[in-house]
């Protein structure tokens, strides 16, 4: 994923811009992403619906 959707897309000037990318990008895989394996919701709202029963 990481490599499809940023390492063959994007030019970083300095590692320093890499490593901002790519934790913002992980920050949106981990918590706003939809994702299939839960049900094409995101962490943040299967965490949600699972806490609420």
């Amino acid at each position: 994923m990481l490599e499809r959707d940023l390492y063959s897309k994007m030019y970083f000037e300095t590692f320093k811009e890499a490593c901002e990318i790519v934790t913002e990008y992980i920050g949106f895989y981990n918590e706003r992403r939809f994702h299939s394996s839960l049900n094409r919701l995101s962490p943040s709202q299967y965490d949600a619906a699972w806490r609420a029963g």
